[in-house]
């Protein structure tokens, strides 16, 4: 491949070794992954390829006893980078979740490899309805500690780019984005290189306590709430954050015209606060952006003037050895601080 001018970033042991298929496949045991991996991932030439990383065998899905079977020993967890999977019969809040619990233990990312939602529409393009349900499974790959989501795949009447064939309608234009392209935008364009904020961090009440998809996370000075409405109504939002905000823009989906795809508003905000109540529509995707108050944000944690060794972290506890943005600053006496550093 690199012979060819093409970057590989990461390689996979096996697409889905739990699966028999009428292709060329091959299955694997959970213990006879670990095997391969801990008797022979050493002899992969890293020296030479610098910056392949080497990925899990990919379960249909999701499997945790493939991922746990590597990460439980610690010869073979050393040679594995990533854990990955598939979405297919198991919600990313089931299988996907259980395997991230070691994956995130032991520093490893976990990433989605293979999934489609609705692919099975055989003679019509999805809905809104279903568009919102692909809007759900990304919200939730998140939640379940997901670092990489990966569809399955870009051109087709169900996913991003539309193929041309005219027996799917004629919003089915060849080359031209799909609106499952424009519910994909709300989460690579904005979340991509961010760190979620754990649920506890961040609350989220609407006005009638209607069943809410949302989440949470923090990208340099800004801070990126997900909120999907897939009720028939509109809703009031109430945003609590663990630090002060001083501005917002809220981008939205709602609907199949593509003039409803990609709105863009200001969140007024007249002083600095840590709630913002903000409108949901029916039946939408929301993406709400709050720029940090950095004057109050950085105040509710113990300050020290301690010049020992400093250590940060994230606001999720997990330590940085290149910290940026909003992060926590630890002193050698234990005590600590919210700090803003620059990139």
């Amino acid at each position: 491949m690199r012979t060819n001018g093409v970057k590989v970033d990461a390689v996979s042991i096996q697409n889905e070794p739990d699966w028999w298929v009428d292709y060329s496949g091959c299955l694997y045991t959970p213990q006879q992954q670990l095997t391969l991996v801990k008797n022979y991932a050493d002899k992969l030439d890293r020296k030479t390829y610098k910056g392949v990383r080497l990925i899990s065998a990919e379960p249909l899905g999701f499997d945790p006893k493939y991922s746990d079977a590597l990460l439980n020993d610690p010869v073979a967890r050393e040679q594995i980078d990533i854990i990955a999977g598939h979405l297919y019969g198991h919600p990313p809040l089931g299988n996907m979740k259980n395997a991230a619990v070691l994956a995130a233990k032991y520093g490893k990312e976990v990433w989605m490899t293979e999934h489609s939602v609705s692919d099975g529409l055989k003679d019509r393009l999805p809905n809104w309805s279903e568009q919102l349900e692909f809007a759900r499974e990304l919200n939730e790959c998140m939640l379940a500690g997901c670092t990489g989501y990966i569809y399955w795949y870009m051109r087709a009447h169900w996913a991003f780019v539309g193929t041309g064939e005219t027996k799917y309608g004629t919003a089915n234009k060849k080359n031209t984005l799909l609106p499952r392209a424009y519910v994909m935008s709300h989460f690579a364009k904005h979340v991509t290189g961010s760190t979620r904020l754990d649920i506890s961090k961040a609350t989220f009440t609407t006005s009638t306590n209607s069943e809410l998809e949302s989440s949470a996370f923090i990208k340099g000075d800004s801070v990126i709430v997900m909120a999907i409405n897939s009720t028939k109504t509109s809703h009031d939002l109430e945003i609590r954050l663990p630090f002060y905000v001083k501005s917002g823009t809220h981008l939205l989906s709602t609907g199949n015209e593509k003039e409803n795809l990609c709105q863009e508003k200001g969140v007024t905000i007249d002083e600095s606060v840590n709630k913002v109540v903000v409108s949901m529509p029916a039946n939408s995707l929301n993406t709400y952006i709050f720029m940090i108050d950095q004057t109050t944000a950085i105040n509710d944690l113990t300050q020290s003037e301690d010049d020992g060794p400093k250590t940060y972290y994230d606001l999720q506890g997990r330590r940085l050895d290149h910290p940026h943005g909003l992060c926590i600053e630890k002193f050698a006496d234990g005590s600590s601080r919210k700090v803003y550093i620059k990139d």
